[in-house]
Order: structure tokens, then sequence, then C-alpha cells
């Protein structure tokens, strides 16, 4: 039998199915209790159906069931089932319930709805359910297979099988989903999301499905799935780690090892001092953060150029320069905003979002022609980018090329050698100073650093985190890939078509020059707010009372000492100096709309 596509949406027996084409889907079915309630009076009289209910701190959820009332919950120690893989002759039979199981629960439960300590059980309810290693479905094209496609790990059946199939359906009919997806896309787990890490996820998740995350909370199960070399070295210095595509990444250094600790919060927390160090170091000396989570694609080969050009929107360099430019789907929306070296006229290296290395490497599968090659080198290329104005004595300090502003140009890159080994030297900065990233070989990273370490011994060198460069870019206004930058957006309401070579065909033009015509309906804006406490994204943004926009990302600005954001808004409030407010946990605050970046406007310090 032959099938234009296949789709793995085998439920229980996801991970079997996979296995059928060779495929290790990281989902986990979990036990799961719920019980069902006797006649309860005060149920069976409302008059109406009763709404659904969660309770957070309880950790339970219920609902009407006939004359009663199902209450179900997620215990604190959850039991992975049949971790080495589901019976092919499992007919969802019910397992045998364990009530100390969810014994802690029902107390809780029986202070929330008392009528629930009153009714008599009627029914006890064991049964496995599929849950993925973040709790959300995975769906979508497999990276690297041919016409496979995976609609699995869909747990909250009712709540989210509709969107789910309307979500496939558009992406096999129309090239694309209608809106962002990213959540669910398969893409988002890579190779090193083994079946293990899966279940010890997928554990973890089910244990916390109705426990609030906060922003800074970093989840300590699944851990140091893969590190670099500086792994161990940066702990020791009081990194305290994010993980990113399974990537242990230092956040922010704090005095020593056994300082690197905050509670959760949605406040300013005790790392809010040390990442006000690390920003003023890369403003005042010179800074240097890890750079081993940016992807790193391989394009070459005769015609290489030509089908770049086709598929990104913007310029593409001439040898030994580099561009930055998104990248569109055929409707117009944004799928990557990318940075582009030429290293040789038919051989390029594209730097982007390590998350999105895999979702790349599939859309550029589907057009990809004969005699061009492509090659996710992301685990190839380590490497460390210095930022401040001591970067560029720091790195003459330690390569025989000449790094004087005449002889490598900002966005100028070139193979070379630093720190004794073998890099690709790019002279570009994400933190708005001026600035390298150096990549090496991942078995030169620890040379590299300590050539750094020593070298920047007496200019003020410091290591520093995510956070503060997300801080950093903040004040420049520069979008994230994933915040203020996805395929709910296009390239005119984003502010990238900026960066669009209009004077040539590109994929998703049609759509993008017709939204210019139209003129945007939102505009992507960086604002500054009054408050003591950041944003983190999601948050609206009003203006007399009604809606005109949400927040995209935002936090603490230390270099201009202010809190700041990014966000959509409705294009009549996107100019200068509009004034709105921002709810931010239940609270109004003043905040004022900026035209042009609140550092360094025209960016002579990045290009000094």
């Amino acid at each position: 039998m032959n099938a234009e596509y296949i789709v793995n949406c085998g439920g229980l027996w996801a991970r079997e199915v996979g296995h059928m084409a060779g495929l290790h889907i990281p989902v986990q079915p979990m036990e799961h209790h719920y019980l069902l309630t006797e006649r309860i009076d005060a149920v069976a009289n409302w008059g109406s159906r009763l709404p659904c209910g969660i309770d957070y701190e309880a950790n339970i959820y219920f609902r009407q069931e006939r004359d009663g009332i199902l209450l179900g919950t997620y215990e604190q120690t959850g039991t992975p089932w049949k971790v080495g893989g589901t019976p092919w002759d499992f007919g969802h039979e019910l397992l045998q319930p364990n009530l100390d199981q969810i014994a802690d629960r029902l107390e809780p439960a029986f202070e929330r709805v008392p009528a629930l300590g009153e009714a008599g059980i009627r029914q006890t309810i064991n049964g496995p359910f599929t849950f993925g290693p973040d709790g959300n479905p995975m769906i979508g094209p497999v990276p690297g297979m041919k016409n496979y496609w995976c609609a699995v790990g869909v747990m909250a059946g009712f709540c989210q099988g509709g969107g789910v199939g309307l979500t496939m359906a558009q992406w096999m009919i129309d090239g694309e989903p209608s809106i962002d997806v990213w959540a669910m896309d398969v893409a988002r787990f890579g190779d090193w999301a083994s079946p293990d890490w899966g279940t010890v996820k997928s554990t973890e998740n089910y244990e916390r499905r109705f426990v609030m995350t906060f922003p800074n909370e970093t989840l300590p199960k699944g851990r140091r799935q893969q590190t670099t070399a500086l792994y161990d070295r940066l702990v020791a210095k009081g990194a305290r780690m994010g993980q990113a595509f399974g990537l242990e990444n230092a956040l922010w250094f704090a005095d020593g090892p056994e300082d690197a600790w905050e509670d959760p919060t949605f406040e300013r927390n005790r790392s809010h001092d040390y990442v006000a160090a690390e920003c003023k170091a890369v403003r005042e000396a010179v800074g240097g953060i890890e750079i081993a989570n940016f992807a790193k694609q391989v394009i070459k080969g005769p015609g290489a150029r030509d089908w770049l050009n086709k598929t990104m929107a913007g310029f593409i360099p001439k040898p030994g320069r580099i561009a930055l430019t998104p990248m569109l789907t055929e409707k117009g929306r944004l799928y990557g905003d990318l940075t582009v070296a030429c290293l040789d006229d038919e051989h390029f290296m594209l730097f982007g979002s390590g998350a999105m290395q895999d979702a790349h490497s599939r859309f550029w599968a589907k057009t990809l022609p004969e005699g061009v090659s492509h090659e996710n080198q992301t685990g190839d290329w380590h490497g460390i980018a210095l930022s401040g104005p001591n970067s560029r004595e720091l790195l003459s300090r330690i390569t025989r090329e000449d790094v004087s502003a005449e002889a490598l140009k900002f966005r100028d890159c070139r193979k070379t050698f630093v720190g004794g080994v073998p890099v690709i030297l790019n002279r570009i900065s994400f933190s708005g100073e001026l600035g390298y990233e150096i990549y090496c070989r991942p078995q030169y990273l620890i040379l590299l650093s300590e050539a750094i370490e020593a070298a920047g011994a007496d200019l003020g060198y410091r290591w520093y985190g995510a956070r503060a460069l997300m801080s950093l870019r903040l004040e420049k206004g520069w979008g994230a890939w994933g915040l203020e930058f996805r395929p709910d957006f296009n390239a005119v309401e984003s502010g990238m078509d900026a960066f669009i070579n209009w004077k040539k065909d590109f994929a998703g033009k049609a759509a993008t020059e017709a939204a210019r015509a139209e003129g945007p309906a939102r505009h992507l804006v960086t604002l500054t707010i009054e408050t003591d406490m950041d944003v983190t994204l999601d948050e609206a943004i009003i203006k007399d009372g009604e809606a005109i926009g949400y927040i995209s990302s935002g936090g603490y600005a230390h270099r201009v000492g202010r809190s700041m954001a990014m966000g959509y808004v409705a294009a009549e409030h996107a100019a200068a100096g509009s004034q709105v407010e921002v709810e931010i946990l239940g609270e109004m605050r003043a905040a004022e709309v900026h035209g042009a970046p609140v550092y360094d406007a025209d960016g002579g310090r990045m290009r000094g």
C-alpha cells in the first residue's frame, strides 16, 4: 500500500509506530487517577450544568458527571506506565487503582469543595494517557523524513484534539498553519531528546501540571542532556544554568557555585544585581558570553547564492561579509531572522535561533536544489562572543590578525586564528557594544577561553549570561526569535522589512508587498514602563481602558536604569511619545512608546 502522507497518531502506541520508521518519539504514557462520586443533591438540583474547575493550589480539577462530580488530580510522584513500550494487545483496560498515590490530594480537595467530602465514591479510575516532555502535543512534519507527520502526545484530547486536527489539515493543504504553533511543533525536539530523557521530563511535567512555573524558574529534571566543554568551568565560576534545545547555557553568574541560586518569583530577584554587574562590564570594559546555542547551518555548492537569494528576503553578502536577513513563508510570515556569513563565493554559514535549527532544516529541504548542500553544524561550532569597549584590545592580544577598525570592519567575517586555535571570526554584536563572535570547533573551546581570560585579566574581562544579553538588546530595540519574531507576524509589522531587498524575487514577496501596500494594523514598538516589577511576556497594553496590544518580552535595562518592554500595538498608537499603560499582575503601570533605541541610538559604539 502506498500513501502520499503517513501520519503517526498512535496515541499510547506512538512510540511503537515511530519505531517502524526508525523514529524515537520522546513521549511517555503516565498512570492517572480520577474519582466519580455518587449523587450530590447540590449538583443535581443546581438547575444548569456546572462549569469545569481547576484549583492550582490543591492540584485538582473537577467537573460535573451526571448528578455527581468527577475529581482528578496529578500526583506529586508520577508513575510512568510501560516505559519499555505499550503492549500491542493492550485494549485500553483500566489499571489497578492506588488511592495511596492521591491521598494527599483528597484533603485539600474536600476543603475546597466540602460536598466532595460528604459524597460517596462511585468509582475510582486509573488509566494511562500519553504525555510529552513539556506537556504539549508533538505535531507536524518530522525533520529529516519525507512526508512523515506526527500528531502524538495529545494529552487533553477534548481540549486539544480539534486544534491539532485543524492545524494538521492547514499545514498539509496550505503548506503552513494559520497561526504560530511552535509550542506543538515536533521540530522543537531534536535527536538529543532521547526516550530516557522523554520519560524523565514527561514525568516532571505530569507532576507539575497545575504548578505555577515562574519566569525565572529553571526545572531540575533532565538536565545536562547536552553540555559544552566549558560547562564545568562556568559552573565553578558561579554560572546559574538554563537549558535550551537540550543544551545547558549560562543565565547569569553569581560569586561562586554555592551562591548561584534564586527563588522563583515574578519580582526582581537576587540575580538582579549580578546581571547589573555583567551589563556594566560590557558597557565599560569587556564581557564574554558562550554562544554554542546559536544555530550554525552551512549552505554550499554551485547555485548556493542563487538559492539563498530566493529563500532569504534580504541581501546576500559578498565573500568576507555578513548580512542580517528575514526568511519568510509563502504567505509572508516570519520564519527566521538569520545572520548570513559568506565564507566563499558559494559557501555560506547561517547563524540563527538554536531552537529552530531542525525546523529550518525541514523548511529548506523542500526547495534545496540538486548540487547545493545543506548541513546543520550547530554542534560542530561552539564559541565565545566578546562585547565592550575593550573587546578590540583583548582580541588584538590573542591574534596575529589586524583587527583595527579599518582592517576588520563592522559585519566583516573571516577564517583565521584566535587564541592559538582555528576560528571563524565575525565582527558583529547583539549587545549593542563593539563586539566580535569567535566560533571554533568544540575541542578548541577550552584553549580559546583560557586565552581570552588571560588576555582580559587587566581589561576588566567578565563572563556574562543570557539575562544580561536580553537586557542589553532591549535598550537597542532588537527583537528576538520566539518573542518579537515568529510566524504570527509579517516583516512589515515587525519592522524586519528594513532588511528586505525589494529588487529581487524571494519567497513570500507577493504577500509582503501586499502587506506593505495595505499598511500594517499593528506595529512592534519599544516601551519604557514606570514600575518596580518588570514584565515577562503577554501582558496587556492598555489605552483609555481598552486593550490595544500586548507585550512580547521585557525586563530591566541596566545601562539606562529603566524597566523596558517590546510589544505589538495597534498602528494608531505606535508613534513615538504615545502614552499607554501596561497591566502587570493586575496593576496598571504608565508606559511610553519610543521611536528609536534608548541607548546609543545611532549605533556608534557598536560600529566604532
